[in-house]
């Protein structure tokens, strides 16, 4: 992908830690994710200078950017340089039986919801219209990766088995939910991560249930199901999740917020930079 770059950190010639970037929104932001460093090499100011790396590297090859965006699920603070622009919902919940018949039962089926085409994404749901009333700040998150909902981004965001839903609409009726779910493969686990847009409960709800039940057709082994969506929404997600579909919450995922920050790119941050995962 040539809007995609990732930087290897060596000591010793050893291979240590790594970050990747990307470049969207019409050349305008630079997406910062992945920070990984062995873990007896943390907290040794590293990742900072992994960091200034990335940051120079950007400024030469990438002139037009304008913005730094970068996902975290610990709120942290930063210099003022850097603010905290967005937070959503977290919810991850383990999927260790699948169910004997992976098709949704009579009993919870909603037929209101359809899968989109990559023809209506663009041009319905990434349309000026309706993606200012759906999305938050404008902002579609995939994957934890923020991308502003412009149709210049579609082939950024979209991969070959992302499921889009959203309900079945008239002609001339906007849309009023949408959700984006991907498989993402992990070393020790397989992710199906929804996002879910909507502030009607009913909605939200058979979007969840949606998902849930086509991502256990198409991973047809044990999965974590992570779900982002308005803070407002928490309790109905877990009760659904716990309740409806008989999930048990996964540990791992015990923070219960994605955090959205950004900062203006010319502006050099002299706060904290987050300290990188262990490899």
């Amino acid at each position: 992908m040539n809007n995609l770059a990732i930087l290897l950190a060596f000591v010793d010639e050893k291979l240590v830690g790594l970050q990747a970037c990307f470049i969207v929104d019409k050349g305008q932001t630079f997406v910062r994710q992945a920070m990984r460093f062995a873990p007896d090499l943390q907290g040794r100011g590293l990742s900072r200078k992994l960091s200034q790396a990335m940051d120079a590297y950007v400024r030469k090859n990438f002139p037009s950017v304008r913005r730094l965006r970068f996902s975290n699920y610990v709120y942290r603070e930063y210099s003022s340089a850097t603010k905290m622009v967005l937070e959503l919902d977290k919810l991850g919940y383990r999927v260790e039986h699948l169910p004997l018949d992976p098709h949704m039962p009579c009993s919870v089926k909603n037929s209101e919801l359809v899968s989109c085409s990559k023809k209506y994404f663009s041009e319905v749901i990434l349309s000026r219209a309706f993606s200012h009333k759906l999305f938050p700040l404008n902002v579609l998150i995939v994957d934890w990766c923020p991308f502003e909902a412009l149709c210049s981004n579609i082939d950024y965001i979209l991969q070959d088995d992302d499921l889009l839903l959203t309900e079945r609409c008239d002609e001339y009726e906007m849309p009023r939910s949408f959700s984006f779910g991907r498989l993402s493969p992990k070393a020790k686990v397989k992710e199906w991560i929804v996002s879910v847009y909507t502030d009607d409960p009913r909605l939200f709800e058979a979007h969840v249930i949606q998902q849930y039940y086509d991502a256990c057709k198409i991973i047809k082994e044990e999965f974590t199901f992570v779900s982002f969506h308005d803070k407002g929404l928490r309790n109905l997600g877990k009760k659904t999740l716990e309740e409806k579909l008989n999930l048990q919450h996964d540990e791992f995922y015990m923070n219960e917020s994605l955090f959205l920050y950004e900062r203006d790119f010319g502006i050099v941050d002299s706060g904290n930079v987050c300290e990188g995962k262990q490899l």
